[in-house]
C-alpha cells in the first residue's frame, strides 16, 4: 500500500520542485525551527556531525542535505520525485541521491549512522507508518539517531482548534488533511522507537509541527 501512496504523490512534487524552496519559507513550515531540531538531535545522538553518515529520506530539494554537508556530514538521500532529485543534486554536487521512498530505502542494513525524515511521514496513512519506521531502523547502525519532523495526527475533539490555526495561517484547505487522519502518529512512533532501544525527544515546532527524535540511551 505504501508504494501506491508514494506513486500518487510523485507528479505533485515533480511540479512543485522549482518553487519548493521559496514556498517552504512560509512560517507555516517552521523551516528554521525544524532544522534546529534536526541539527540538535543529530549532535546529541552522534556526539558531533563531521565525518558521520546520515541519510535524508524524502530529501525534497536537498536543503537540509546541503546544510548537513556544510557541517562535514557524509550525506546521502532518498527521494521519489525526479524533479526534486534534480534540484537536490545541483545543490549538493556529488551527493548520492537515490530513487526510493520512506517505506523502501535502497540501502543495506546498518548502512548509516543516522537518518532524518522531514515533512514526509504525513504523506502516509497511519496504518502504513510502522513499515516506514522499520525501514529507518533497518538502515541505521546500532541505536543511532532517527529524527522526524512533521504534522501530527489530530484527535477529533482537537479539530476545531486546528481549523482555527489553519484559518489564521491562510491554509483552510489543509483541514481536510487532518480530518482524514493523516499526519505523524506520534504515540506509535514513540513506542516503536523506545522498543528499539532509543530514548525519545519530542518538541513542538511552529504552529502545528512536531519533532520526534529517537536517540541512543545513555550508557
Amino acid at each position: 500500500m505504501a508504494d501506491e501512496a508514494w506513486q500518487a504523490w510523485i507528479p505533485r512534487f515533480d511540479a512543485w520542485a522549482d518553487t519548493y524552496d521559496e514556498d517552504t519559507r512560509d512560517p507555516w513550515f517552521a523551516y528554521e525551527d525544524a532544522w534546529s531540531f534536526v541539527e540538535r538531535s543529530l549532535r546529541a545522538g552522534l556526539g558531533g556531525l563531521a565525518g558521520r553518515s546520515v541519510v535524508d529520506v524524502g530529501c525534497g530539494t536537498g536543503e537540509f542535505l546541503r546544510r548537513l554537508a556544510d557541517e562535514g556530514v557524509l550525506v546521502m538521500a532518498v527521494e521519489p520525485s525526479a524533479g526534486m532529485r534534480e534540484v537536490a543534486a545541483a545543490k549538493v554536487p556529488g551527493a548520492r541521491i537515490m530513487d526510493g521512498h520512506l517505506a523502501s530505502i535502497p540501502l543495506e542494513d546498518g548502512a548509516v549512522d543516522a537518518a532524518i525524515a522531514t515533512y514526509v511521514v504525513s504523506h502516509l496513512e497511519p496504518a502504513d507508518q510502522p513499515e516506514a519506521l522499520r525501514e529507518l531502523l533497518r538502515v541505521v547502525a546500532g541505536t543511532g539517531p532517527i529524527v522526524v519532523v512533521d504534522v501530527p495526527t489530530v484527535e477529533p475533539d482537537a479539530l476545531p482548534r486546528v481549523r482555527e490555526v489553519l484559518a489564521g495561517a491562510g491554509r483552510t484547505e489543509q483541514a481536510d488533511w487532518f480530518e482524514r487522519g493523516y499526519g505523524l502518529a506520534v504515540p506509535e512512533w514513540c513506542a516503536m522507537l523506545e522498543d528499539a532501544g532509543r530514548r525519545v525527544r519530542i518538541e513542538s515546532l511552529g504552529p502545528l509541527l512536531i519533532g520526534v527524535a529517537g536517540l541512543p540511551r545513555p550508557t
